[in-house]
């Protein structure tokens, strides 16, 4: 006869009140499994004898190896953790899968996450996950439920389906599962796998986070802050992230942080938004590091810090996000917070251009259109700037304006310059603003129109573009485009020269010293004039000569006349190279030199300055400066006659009635002489009495 095994039977678990330990050991050491279980599960937490990791593993090893699935998947929990026994991955896959087996289902949902999240297997396998999933989701499993709902909104192991995703979600949701009220929560909010609602997802959030779930607690902030599903109420939303935040979710501590920055739900504290982004920030909230990183630049709440403004912008940046690569590549451009490395402003512009982030597909784009980095490339340059327009971005818009105006990457057509300006001058954008209105200026593009070109010139004005101010201010000087007006002439001049504007600064030295538009006020005139000529503007460096040189508004100085008149004649400024020729010859300011008086005037001259070209051919004719040339001479005042100059005239006359450089004939002389004598020449006129007119 075989020998029978005689069980003490005790069915009642660790946790219920009545629970009688002694009677529960003395059915776990006649064999009964079940009670085996319950003795390992009050060694392991301490239950009515002293917590004992190793003992409780003893007990569920005795019930394991009798086919208990709950102690099986308890031992394999000792395993994976190392509670009471070495941590061993593949003993913790072998006894979840005998509990799975045994259909246990937490077994079912932990050999699900081994596969899942690759715990102590070698690859991921999404579809076993699944499986064992889908066998603890029909038994009940709520957690089994809400990660078969996670596995088919991504598609992970099987074929996604957001209406699957949201039964499961469901499922676990009203059995109380905080993490699916949450996703079901998200799922109103998306209307993923059902219609959208943001008060069913305010319903959820709520379900979730009366159940401690902290990201439904920091939603239900966002809902509050945005009214979507509930009144706004920047107070409630603020609650909401606080308890959140205090829970150690980062995104709460992120947005509390923003809200104590813009003073919104709570009194504006930059020192409480610096502490909740360090604390979100240490968690690695890559939008807080970067915010962290403006505080840091700016010493906003904390003692300012460059060095690790930049440490925590390249640390957001390398966590993925596009604006912090952005901002990164920007300050590697510009030389903030760091010295100016244009391969790391191309690297960190092509990562945020890699996310779709259009101001960096702009900045990379202009990296190559200026070699900056890399070498030019005018189609990468181009097709850059297209696709950061093709976002809406005014400054692409812009940029592609001019590549379609300028010929670069593409074929000129100022159609094409003119529709991207106005694409980007709609939005606001100056520089494409000032561009469109020259395009309608000129006729570039659109239909030639001075009243449409002022009205897109005063919109860039008034938004502080110090050409465009200059140019309102002569429209309304000249009337082109509007009614004259010289006040509003010089209120605009006023604005442009206030930016350093040097052509502006000329024109408003001009009203000041003659009291047009203004009051009249000699001394600021000069002060205006002198600002203009010290940045270059070569026509305010003439006059500022011309003042020295006669004591017009200052005291009279030809050192100073010298200095200013070569500043412009070196500009190219013929009045200038006149008057400098003249310095040189006659040793006004400089020491007197023949041949540097010839080349002045010559450069004058050949501009087509009158009074220069007749006073080259008195250089000829007396030999100043060159060998004496009549013919020369003779070319240079006809060139200077033709344009009306009288002494010009009358010297051509003069070479015509006495054969000089020219073969004589009076009737060619006296057109010369009487258009010289009706300007009043009084030795033209003298000469044709003589001749017999």
């Amino acid at each position: 006869m075989e020998n029978e095994t005689n069980f003490i039977p005790y069915d009642t678990e660790y946790w219920v009140p009545h629970f009688d330990i002694e009677k529960c050991r003395a059915s776990a050491e006649s064999g009964y499994a079940p009670a085996q279980y319950e003795i390992g599960q009050c060694c392991k937490r301490g239950v009515k004898v002293k917590q004992d990791f190793a003992a409780a593993v003893e007990w569920f090893v005795k019930a394991a190896e009798q086919g208990n699935a709950a102690a099986q998947r308890s031992l394999g929990y000792c395993y994976e953790n190392g509670e009471g026994v070495p941590q061993n991955w593949k003993k913790a896959l072998y006894w979840y899968e005998e509990g799975a087996k045994g259909g246990d289902a937490d077994a079912q949902q932990n050999i699900a996450n081994c596969y899942r999240f690759k715990k102590g297997v070698a690859e991921t396998d999404y579809e076993k996950a699944v499986y064992w999933y889908t066998k603890a989701a029909e038994q009940g499993h709520i957690g089994a439920q809400n990660n078969l709902g996670v596995c088919f909104e991504l598609g992970l192991g099987v074929e996604k389906s957001e209406r699957k995703a949201f039964y499961w979600y469901e499922q676990a949701a009203q059995e109380g599962e905080n993490g699916a009220q949450y996703n079901l929560g998200q799922c109103y909010r998306k209307g993923i796998g059902t219609e959208q609602s943001n008060e069913e997802a305010v319903y959820w959030y709520k379900k979730a986070a009366d159940n401690g779930n902290v990201d439904a607690t920091a939603n239900l902030g966002a809902m509050y802050a945005l009214g979507e599903g509930v009144p706004q109420d920047r107070d409630m939303a603020v609650s909401f992230y606080r308890k959140a935040a205090e829970m150690g979710s980062a995104t709460a501590q992120y947005n509390l942080a923003c809200c104590y920055e813009s003073g919104e739900g709570v009194p504006q504290d930059y020192a409480q938004a610096a502490y909740w982004l360090e604390k979100a920030a240490a968690q690695g909230e890559i939008d807080a590091q970067y915010l962290l990183s403006d505080f840091y630049e700016y010493g906003k709440g904390v003692e300012l810090d460059e060095k690790k403004a930049m440490e925590l912008c390249l640390m957001s940046a390398k966590g993925g996000s596009a604006q912090a690569q952005y901002s990164a590549g920007y300050n590697y451009h510009a030389g903030n917070l760091v010295e100016v490395d244009f391969e790391k402003t191309v690297y960190w512009y092509g990562k945020a251009a890699e996310q779709g982030y259009a101001q960096a597909q702009c900045g990379l784009g202009l990296c190559y259109e200026k070699a900056e980095g890399v070498e030019e490339d005018c189609d990468k340059a181009v097709s850059l700037y297209r696709e950061a327009a093709d976002q809406g971005y005014d400054e692409a818009q812009y940029f592609l304006g001019n590549c379609y105006r300028d010929a670069y990457g593409v074929k000129e057509d100022l159609k094409q310059a003119a529709a991207w300006y106005k694409k980007a001058a709609d939005q606001g954008n100056a520089h494409a603003q000032y561009a469109l209105a020259n395009c309608y200026a000129s006729g570039d593009g659109v239909e030639k129109n001075r009243e449409i070109a002022f009205v897109w010139y005063q919109k860039a004005a008034e938004q502080g573009h110090a050409y465009a101010q200059g140019v309102v201010g002569n429209s309304y000087w000249e009337g082109v485009g509007v009614e004259k007006d010289v006040e509003k002439a010089a209120y605009w001049y006023q604005k442009a020269a206030d930016q350093g504007e040097n052509d502006a600064q000329y024109y408003l030295a001009y009203c000041y010293e003659n009291g047009v538009g203004v009051e009249q006020d000699v001394e600021k005139a000069m002060e205006w004039c002198q600002k203009s000529a010290e940045g270059g503007y070569a026509a305010a460096q003439y006059y500022m000569g011309h003042c020295f040189r006669y004591g017009r508004n200052l005291e009279e100085d030809e050192e100073e006349a010298a200095f200013w008149y070569e500043k412009a004649a070196e500009q190219g400024n013929v009045e200038a190279q006149f008057a400098l020729g003249e310095c040189y010859q006659n040793g006004i300011g400089v020491e007197e030199d023949e041949e540097e008086a010839f080349a002045w005037y010559e450069k004058a001259a050949e501009k087509g300055l009158a009074s220069a070209q007749n006073k080259l051919g008195v250089c000829y004719t007396n030999g100043v400066g060159v060998e004496q040339d009549f013919k020369q001479a003779f070319s240079w005042f006809k060139k200077a006659a033709d344009q009306g100059n009288a002494l010009a005239q009358y010297n051509t006359g003069g070479f015509y009635a006495t054969g000089r450089g020219v073969k004589q004939n009076v009737d060619k002389a006296v057109p010369y002489l009487q258009a010289a004598a009706a300007q009043g020449h009084e030795k033209a006129q003298a000469m044709l009495e003589r001749l017999g007119y």
